[in-house]
């Protein structure tokens, strides 16, 4: 079973294939107050994908009010229908 999670995994250590489905969230340490960011694999969204999308790696902007999230449709392979997305986030 190692082995095979291992075979998945492209050169920068990203998971590649398969059907993982995933969304950006926010919480406080301790898990509370939970907030989605994205909504890339729930219908009737503006950035809703039908096929699905997978989220590789994300990071925040210095200031805290953006981010920018590398994505992955899926299926995919090796480098492949990959797109960077920045997303910004509201003040309160």
């Amino acid at each position: 079973m190692f082995k095979k999670i291992l075979k998945n995994r492209d050169k920068n250590g990203d998971i590649i294939g398969g059907d993982l489905r995933s969304d950006l969230w926010i919480m406080d340490p301790d898990g509370s107050n939970q907030q989605r960011l994205t909504h890339f694999n729930v219908p009737g969204y503006p950035e809703y994908y039908p096929q699905g999308v997978g989220v590789a790696t994300f990071n925040f902007s210095p200031d805290g009010n953006a981010m920018a999230a590398k994505i992955r449709r899926l299926p995919s392979k090796f480098n492949e229908g990959e797109e960077v997305v920045i997303i910004e986030l509201e003040k309160k």
